[in-house]
């Protein structure tokens, strides 16, 4: 049965075209590399971005270093990289505001999701109606199926089965141990100030 799925998945992905907002066809197997593709470059990009603000980073930290003169009394020496740090920070909000006024950037979490979940209603709503009902045809023929071969008499042995299997080894000595030494570690540790904010 596993493998009548797994080969089952990819010949509904080479079966069904998808039309894009341009009027192109092509394959929802080729749709979804694309997507795949798509989604690595925008990780890659992320990593690039993770590093480049560790860069300016240091460039800053250096900056602020540069800027108080070593000569001076330490209350100088303070009061200097204070003022270099407001300019710094100044500079930064201006920028901050500069990017977030461009109408393409989300402002915060909530607006990308929603921005994400925008995009996947219209791909979906692309896709042409006769090949959605196909889709759940072939979804519901397939619950059928597993059904069929999982009468409720099978699917009621393999549950016990399986519970009797974990009740087993919830007795052994071994599993009481692993978990005693599991919550001792999480009780200890959940003093710790990354747990607290959780």
């Amino acid at each position: 049965m596993p493998s009548t799925l797994i080969l089952f998945i990819p010949r509904i992905l080479l079966t069904y075209r998808v039309t894009d907002h341009q009027g192109n066809t092509r394959s929802a197997g080729s749709a979804y590399d694309e997507a795949q593709q798509k989604k690595q470059e925008a990780q890659q990009q992320k990593e690039q971005n993770k590093g480049e603000a560790k860069e300016q980073l240091k460039s800053h930290a250096q900056d602020l270093d540069n800027s108080r003169d070593p000569n001076a009394s330490l209350s100088q020496q303070k009061d200097q990289v204070l003022g270099r740090a407001d300019d710094k920070r100044s500079e930064a909000e201006s920028e901050a505001n500069r990017q977030s006024n461009r109408s393409d950037m989300p402002n915060d979490q909530g607006e990308a999701k929603d921005q994400a979940r925008g995009k996947a209603e219209q791909l979906k709503n692309r896709i042409p109606e006769e090949h959605r009902e196909r889709v759940d045809n072939a979804v519901q023929e397939t619950k059928e199926f597993v059904h069929d071969v999982f009468p409720e008499e099978r699917r009621e042995q393999f549950i016990y089965r399986l519970k009797k299997v974990v009740v087993e080894c919830q007795q052994h000595k071994d599993y009481q141990e692993a978990m005693e030494w599991l919550l001792t570690f999480f009780e200890s540790k959940s003093s710790h100030p990354f747990l607290n904010r959780c």
